[in-house]
């Protein structure tokens, strides 16, 4: 059996038993797939314009994110396919609706070295207050004109615009690769 098909199937069993424990959500929006630029344009313009969201700002935000976050996955994600003849990176997006705020997911397979990272880096930017994110940023910038890497730039832009501590998880998957779960509250 092909190990890819298995690893869907556990993930459609969690994610149904996941949903079950939390029937009281209201899922806007889940996308599995690729992340190139076709998918984005249609996904973005969707997200950007969602009667279900009613302020702009919310919209704003919740579309800004996203972007990041698809970013985020065409790049890094060790899954890739090619569309166009271009690789890019396969994972998943949902954002969920509660109450008081909206919670963006992302997930994706990656390396060791991009999950240490992440892991890092999200330790770092959640210790930090909005200004100090945006001093932070301005100094990967500079770094990344200096060397090659992103410098993780994208998760800086989430941290500020949703003004919330950064959630990371990492798991290895039965497949023995290993994958890394970001989640962001954007507060309505």
């Amino acid at each position: 059996m092909d190990e890819n098909k298995i690893v869907s199937t556990n993930q459609s069993i969690r994610e149904i038993q996941e949903f079950e424990e939390n029937k009281e959500q209201k899922v806007l929006f889940s996308y599995l797939g690729a992340f190139d630029e076709e998918h984005l344009i249609i996904i973005s313009n969707y997200i950007e314009f969602a009667q279900t969201v009613k302020r702009t700002t919310q919209r704003t935000n919740l579309f800004k994110i996203f972007v990041e976050m698809s970013q985020n996955i065409s790049q890094n994600s060790t899954l890739k396919k090619e569309i166009g003849g271009r690789n890019t990176g396969c994972g998943k997006i949902t954002i969920i609706e509660f109450d008081s705020y909206f919670k963006m997911i992302s997930c994706n397979p990656a390396t060791d070295n991009d999950v240490q990272t992440i892991k890092e880096r999200s330790i770092q930017m959640n210790s930090l207050n909005k200004e100090e994110l945006r001093g932070l940023k301005r100094a990967r910038i500079r770094e990344k004109t200096n060397k090659a890497g992103n410098g993780n730039i994208g998760l800086i832009k989430i941290a500020i615009i949703s003004e919330n501590k950064i959630e990371v998880k990492t798991e290895r998957g039965n497949n023995n690769k290993n994958y890394v779960t970001i989640s962001v509250k954007i507060n309505k």
